[in-house]
């Protein structure tokens, strides 16, 4: 017996006794202070080895706080793998939701109906955002991506909360145990009420099958609330069909029970079951009112994914807004460390500086994931230290970014370098596959994404160009940047951060060309078109390179360009004679050269200045 409200003893809970005991947490004991997060294995590694250093030294794990930690494998089932020695496991209920919004979180897709429930309580969003965000998880992760509608997962993404999958049990018994009455087994029961023979049963064969075993109190809408919650098709397979009315021990007794071909409880046999079919009834309303329905949740996930690209268009602004007031100064700031990593990488960008390579030699300070094909030096080019390639050599850029744009590449990229030509004319700049036996291009494919043509301009593959044409100054610095953008199919040039050419076409695919497949060459032309290996007038000069994986926009690009512009003056005032450099770099720092010729200027006028005393 329970004891009801007013206190006295009841012989049970009335409904809204039970709603509330349900509601009210009574049966789901937390506990204060206790934090799951989501680590990488290399960070649990680490975690792991500060509770042993801490341990052994006698010393809790967070100086002057009592915090007890425990590293748990998600995929493990959840299993302790290690733990410091005040810790102890939280209630069952709390452990439950950690570890089942953990393994959602991973884009697991496998879950039992108690594991659902909870998920149905702990993710309170209406089921269209609980599909989209976990659809946008699932594009992020690099493991094959898999059909979620063919999993348990795909429940989460029809019932609205945890009440509506109880709803959906209640209902599923009450038809289980009209079935038993009338002595059919559910195969028979199935048959008899596949009134059209197709193996599935409509909206309307259920209301005929319901309506039949007396269920009382059914609408159209409750009817196709319930097939639209076992299967958003609309329709019920005999999977669908056994699933939603046994449990899953017993579903698999009921398969077995029907391949061994029991007989019907009941007299009369299966045959004269099969012989009546169960009429449906209310077709057209029904019909009428899932079109309805699907209308109304398709604009919905409309205005979903509206918002959702509204936020993302927001939030990128927030971020292109940020790098443009950084100015790009963490470019600067890894040059002038000594100790920097080079390449510089974020979570977003990679840096490759070829300023810091030591002169006469090829590999002494070229960054790592960078090598050179044929014969390449670091030089002093008046005086600024970059790398040289000799004409028909190329440069070969490992990318750390492997994956976005909803593919299996990156679709999404700027890729910018700093260089200088001997000669403009008729260079292939950037190229995505081609250069050796790994990076096999499609005959379709261009053996080039970005080059210059005849007139020092340049180009993409069947682009327009953009304004007036500018072009490629030979024996002068310049930033050139390609932007990629395979899901709008659009590709930009840019030349010292203004727009050059644009090509919006089927050329940019997802996957395609034009994603970047882990390498990208600098420089390669498969015909040697170049005259002579030893011109010095034909090489190129490669002072940096970078790439980042998003669409930098047009803002951020022209403040890359004034940073690595900024950074050869820098290196230029540096590099002028000793007795000259001090009241350089005081001019510099009074009014900042914009460019080389304005140094060259001021440097013109300190040496006559100075010949002049």
């Amino acid at each position: 017996a329970a004891r009801g409200r007013r206190g006295r003893a009841a012989a049970g809970l009335t409904a809204a006794e039970l709603k509330d005991l349900l509601t009210s947490g009574t049966l789901r004991r937390e506990e204060a202070g206790r934090t799951r997060i989501i680590v990488s294995l290399a960070e649990g590694d680490t975690l792991r080895c500060a509770m042993h250093q801490r341990q052994a030294r006698g010393e809790p794990l967070v100086a002057g706080a009592d915090v007890a930690a425990a590293v748990v494998c998600v995929v493990g089932g959840g299993g302790v793998l290690d733990s410091t020695p005040n810790w102890r496991a939280p209630p069952a209920y709390q452990g439950s939701v950690a570890h089942v919004c953990s393994r959602f979180i991973d884009c697991a897709m496998h879950f039992s109906p108690a594991e659902l429930n909870v998920l149905l309580r702990s993710v309170p969003a209406e089921p269209a955002r609980r599909r989209l965000w976990f659809v946008s998880n699932l594009a992020c992760r690099r493991r094959l991506s898999r059909r979620w509608d063919q999993t348990p997962l795909a429940r989460l993404f029809a019932l609205e909360d945890e009440w509506a999958l109880l709803k959906q049990r209640a209902q599923a018994v009450r038809v289980r145990e009209a079935i038993r009455r009338k002595g059919l087994l559910l195969h028979d029961a199935f048959t008899k009420f596949d009134a059209d023979q197709n193996g599935l049963l409509s909206p309307a064969e259920v209301f005929g099958a319901l309506e039949y075993l007396r269920v009382p109190g059914l609408t159209a809408g409750d009817i196709l609330s319930f097939v639209r919650g076992i299967n958003r098709k609309g329709h019920l397979s005999y999977a669908d069909f056994i699933d939603a009315l046994v449990g899953p021990d017993e579903a698999e007794a009921a398969h077995m029970s029907l391949d061994a071909g029991a007989a019907p409880a009941a007299a009369g046999g299966v045959g004269s079951r099969r012989d009546t079919q169960v009429a449906p009834k209310g077709e057209a309303e029904l019909a009428a009112l899932l079109e309805e329905t699907v209308a109304a949740e398709r604009a919905r996930e409309a205005d979903l994914e509206a918002d959702e690209a509204k936020g993302v268009a927001e939030a990128q602004a927030r971020l292109e807004a940020a790098l443009v007031d950084s100015d790009f100064g963490w470019m600067r700031q890894a040059r002038r460390a000594a100790a920097a990593a080079n390449p510089r990488t974020t979570r977003t960008s990679a840096f490759y500086d070829l300023s810091r390579g030591v002169v006469g030699t090829v590999d002494g300070g070229r960054p790592q994931w960078m090598e050179t094909r044929g014969k390449a030096l670091f030089v002093r080019r008046g005086g600024i230290r970059c790398l040289k390639l000799w004409p028909n050599s190329f440069a070969v850029l490992r990318v750390p970014f492997r994956r976005n744009g909803l593919g299996t590449h990156l679709n999404q990229y700027t890729l910018s370098m700093h260089v200088c030509f001997g000669s403009a004319y008729d260079r292939h700049l950037v190229s995505s596959a081609g250069w050796d036996r790994f990076t096999t291009p499609k005959e379709t494919d261009s053996e080039w994404q970005l080059a210059t043509d005849n007139e020092e301009a340049l180009m993409l593959p069947g682009a327009q160009r953009e304004g007036d044409v500018r072009r490629v100054a030979s024996d002068d610095w310049h930033t050139i940047t390609l932007t990629v953008d395979t899901t709008e199919g659009r590709a930009r040039a840019f030349l010292d951060g203004e727009a050059c050419a644009e090509l919006s076409s089927a050329q940019v695919s997802r996957d395609g060309q034009f994603a970047l497949k882990g390498r990208v060459a600098l420089l390669y032309h498969s015909q040697h078109v170049r005259d002579d290996d030893d011109h010095e007038w034909d090489s190129a000069y490669l002072r940096a390179c970078s790439v980042h994986n998003r669409v930098l926009s047009a803002e951020a690009i022209a403040a890359e360009a004034a940073v690595h512009r900024r950074m050869l003056v820098e290196d230029a005032v540096a590099a002028a004679p000793r007795h000259l450099r001090a009241p350089l770099a005081e001019a510099h720092f009074e009014r900042p050269f914009q460019g080389l010729p304005e140094l060259r200027e001021r440097l013109q006028e300190l040496r006559a200045g100075a010949e002049a005393a």
